[in-house]
Protein backbone atom coordinates (compact mmCIF):
# COMPACT_ATOMS: atom_id res chain seq x y z
CA UNK A 1 0.00 0.00 0.00
CA UNK A 2 2.87 2.38 0.75
CA UNK A 3 4.47 1.69 -2.62
CA UNK A 4 1.13 2.26 -4.35
CA UNK A 5 0.77 5.56 -2.50
CA UNK A 6 4.24 6.70 -3.61
CA UNK A 7 3.59 5.62 -7.19
CA UNK A 8 0.26 7.44 -7.28
CA UNK A 9 1.98 10.67 -6.22
CA UNK A 10 4.65 10.15 -8.87
CA UNK A 11 2.08 9.41 -11.59
CA UNK A 12 0.05 12.50 -10.74
CA UNK A 13 3.08 14.74 -11.09
CA UNK A 14 4.48 13.02 -14.18
CA UNK A 15 1.16 13.61 -15.95
CA UNK A 16 1.61 17.33 -15.25
CA UNK A 17 5.27 17.35 -16.35
CA UNK A 18 4.68 15.68 -19.73
CA UNK A 19 3.43 18.89 -21.41
CA UNK A 20 6.63 20.58 -20.23
CA UNK A 21 8.70 17.92 -22.02
CA UNK A 22 7.01 18.51 -25.35
CA UNK A 23 6.52 22.29 -25.20
CA UNK A 24 8.39 23.97 -28.07
CA UNK A 25 7.85 27.60 -27.05
CA UNK A 26 10.63 28.43 -24.57
CA UNK A 27 8.61 31.18 -22.86
CA UNK A 28 5.66 28.85 -22.33
CA UNK A 29 8.04 26.11 -21.17
CA UNK A 30 9.54 28.47 -18.56
CA UNK A 31 6.03 29.43 -17.41
CA UNK A 32 4.97 25.76 -17.08
CA UNK A 33 8.16 24.96 -15.20
CA UNK A 34 7.57 27.80 -12.74
CA UNK A 35 3.93 26.73 -12.23
CA UNK A 36 4.98 23.14 -11.45
CA UNK A 37 7.83 23.92 -9.08
CA UNK A 38 5.62 24.01 -5.99
CA UNK A 39 4.03 20.68 -6.87
CA UNK A 40 7.46 19.18 -7.49
CA UNK A 41 8.59 20.19 -4.01
CA UNK A 42 5.31 18.99 -2.47
CA UNK A 43 5.70 15.53 -4.03
CA UNK A 44 9.42 15.30 -3.28
CA UNK A 45 8.86 16.27 0.35
CA UNK A 46 6.39 13.40 0.75
CA UNK A 47 8.70 10.93 -0.96
CA UNK A 48 11.55 12.18 1.24
CA UNK A 49 9.46 11.30 4.31
CA UNK A 50 8.90 7.75 3.01
CA UNK A 51 12.59 7.15 2.41
CA UNK A 52 13.95 8.94 5.47
CA UNK A 53 11.52 7.03 7.73
CA UNK A 54 12.89 3.71 6.48
CA UNK A 55 16.14 2.87 8.26
CA UNK A 56 17.20 0.80 5.23
CA UNK A 57 17.03 3.81 2.88
CA UNK A 58 14.54 2.38 0.40
CA UNK A 59 11.00 3.61 -0.28
CA UNK A 60 9.72 0.74 1.89
CA UNK A 61 11.21 -2.46 3.22
CA UNK A 62 14.76 -3.71 3.43
CA UNK A 63 15.49 -4.35 -0.24
CA UNK A 64 14.97 -2.66 -3.58
CA UNK A 65 11.39 -2.79 -4.89
CA UNK A 66 9.46 -1.54 -7.87
CA UNK A 67 8.76 1.56 -5.78
CA UNK A 68 12.48 2.36 -5.65
CA UNK A 69 12.92 1.82 -9.39
CA UNK A 70 9.92 3.99 -10.22
CA UNK A 71 11.11 6.69 -7.82
CA UNK A 72 14.60 6.55 -9.37
CA UNK A 73 13.14 6.97 -12.85
CA UNK A 74 10.95 9.84 -11.68
CA UNK A 75 13.88 11.59 -10.01
CA UNK A 76 15.86 11.39 -13.23
CA UNK A 77 13.04 13.07 -15.10
CA UNK A 78 12.57 15.76 -12.46
CA UNK A 79 16.26 16.61 -12.26
CA UNK A 80 16.33 17.05 -16.04
CA UNK A 81 14.24 20.21 -15.49
CA UNK A 82 15.28 21.13 -11.93
CA UNK A 83 18.93 19.98 -11.75
CA UNK A 84 19.57 21.00 -8.14
CA UNK A 85 16.17 20.11 -6.71
CA UNK A 86 17.46 17.07 -4.82
CA UNK A 87 19.83 19.25 -2.81
CA UNK A 88 16.91 19.76 -0.40
CA UNK A 89 16.09 16.04 -0.24
CA UNK A 90 19.11 14.06 0.99
CA UNK A 91 17.32 10.73 1.41
CA UNK A 92 15.99 10.88 -2.16
CA UNK A 93 19.40 11.88 -3.44
CA UNK A 94 20.94 8.88 -1.66
CA UNK A 95 18.20 6.58 -3.00
CA UNK A 96 18.89 7.78 -6.53
CA UNK A 97 22.59 7.04 -6.08
CA UNK A 98 21.94 3.58 -4.57
CA UNK A 99 19.66 2.52 -7.42
CA UNK A 100 22.03 3.99 -10.00
CA UNK A 101 24.83 1.84 -8.58
CA UNK A 102 22.92 -1.45 -8.78
CA UNK A 103 24.97 -3.49 -11.30
CA UNK A 104 22.20 -4.15 -13.82
CA UNK A 105 20.89 -0.58 -13.60
CA UNK A 106 24.42 0.83 -13.98
CA UNK A 107 24.93 -1.31 -17.09
CA UNK A 108 21.61 -0.20 -18.60
CA UNK A 109 22.37 3.47 -17.92
CA UNK A 110 25.72 3.07 -19.64
CA UNK A 111 24.39 1.17 -22.68
CA UNK A 112 20.86 2.48 -23.20
CA UNK A 113 19.91 4.35 -26.35
CA UNK A 114 19.35 8.09 -26.11
CA UNK A 115 15.73 9.13 -25.66
CA UNK A 116 13.61 12.04 -24.44
CA UNK A 117 12.63 10.10 -21.30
Amino acid sequence: ALIASALDAITDLVNKIIPLVFEKDEAKKAELKKELEGEVHFTLSHLEKFVSANKDGWVVGSKVTYGDLATFNFLGNVTAFWPTVLDKYPSLSQLQKRVEELPRIAKWLKDRPASVF
